[in-house]
């Protein structure tokens, strides 16, 4: 996975800075610190560092304005060709669907995940991508709240094997068909929607094998961090706040109220019930559950498949398997 980085708005005044030097080709390997970009803004030149090792890559050169909210650049630890021109290119379509997505409406926070083709988003043959959710649960009513309002979006239906009699039911979890559909035009994206952390992680797995993508959904009333990293098929809910260099990996569902605070990292296929608050620095496993209410202190880290229970409070670290029950 590509991190991605955005340059901090050191002065109020400079919504856009320009690139006056960059010191590195994509692909090249670069080191946490490294000088990478010079910018300038109104009052100053900026000398931009890198935030951690890896291969480091940019849809920008020099001469090119970056805007504060458009990913300035991201650094993989592995080098991969193929994931590298897809993000490159991934993110020169994706800026311009934002910005015409934030001229029809501000408020409209349903992005595409960092893993769509690109040639998919220019071609989709409708003024609204068709989202289409598995298995359709209570959680389909989640996120059927979050697309309602959505100019970008357009919910069409669930696939689940216990409701093909129901009006929204598009068939059973039959992958191949599932992809089918995609071929045919009928659903552009899936999201897997449940609250079972181990059946999502097995859903995703099984969608990878048939190259089916997904898409992030996030709740307009969510507020997230522009220096915040979201993987694929995340559901972030109402009234979310998700901090400055928060990490959060694929599969995560947060539910509603919650609040990741800055440097968290969340892993894999996780859940959030409502209202659960990490402080600064928290790292979370993967298939982690955390109870409605549960509050964790800062710098804590959980290991993979722990289990908390509602309203519980984590002021020490908690291994792997672990169960805190009230």
């Amino acid at each position: 996975m590509i991190k991605e980085f955005y340059i901090e708005q050191v002065n109020p005044n400079d919504t856009s800075l320009l690139v006056v030097e960059k010191l590195f080709e994509n692909g090249n390997y670069v080191n946490e610190g490294d000088l990478i970009f010079v910018v300038e803004g109104q009052k100053a030149a900026i000398d931009i560092e890198a935030e951690c090792d890896g291969f480091c890559y940019s849809v920008f050169d020099e001469g090119d304005n970056i805007n504060i909210e458009n990913i300035a650049y991201g650094i993989s630890k592995n080098k991969d060709e193929r994931e590298a021109d897809e993000w490159i290119s991934l993110n020169r379509v994706v800026e311009l669907e934002r910005d015409e997505s934030n001229k029809e409406n501000e408020k409209d926070k349903v992005f595409l995940t960092k893993n769509d083709a690109t040639q998919d988003l220019v071609t989709l043959d409708s003024s609204k991508i068709k989202i289409a959710v598995l298995p359709g649960g209570k959680a389909f009513r989640q996120i059927e709240d979050a697309l309602e309002d959505s100019n970008n979006f357009n919910l069409v239906g669930f696939f689940d094997d216990n409701k093909k009699g129901f009006s929204m039911c598009l068939g059973g979890l039959d992958f191949k068909k599932i992809a089918n559909s995609i071929d045919n035009g009928d659903v552009d994206r899936v999201f897997v929607a449940c609250g079972d952390s181990n059946l999502r992680a097995t859903l995703l797995n099984q969608l990878q094998q048939y190259s089916i993508k997904t898409i992030n959904v996030i709740h307009p009333t969510a507020e997230i961090s522009k220096t915040a990293i979201i993987g694929s098929n995340v559901y972030i809910g109402p009234k979310v706040v998700v901090s400055s260099k928060a990490y959060i990996d694929n599969g995560v569902f947060i539910s509603s109220l919650s609040n990741v605070e800055h440097h968290c990292i969340v892993g894999e296929n996780t859940l959030f019930g409502p209202g659960v608050m990490l402080s600064g620095s928290v790292t979370i496993g993967k298939r982690v559950v955390l109870g409605a209410g549960v509050s964790v202190e800062s710098n804590i880290k959980i290991g993979n498949n722990v289990y908390v229970s509602p309203g519980c409070g984590v002021s020490r670290h908690l291994k792997k398997d672990d169960r805190i029950l009230k």
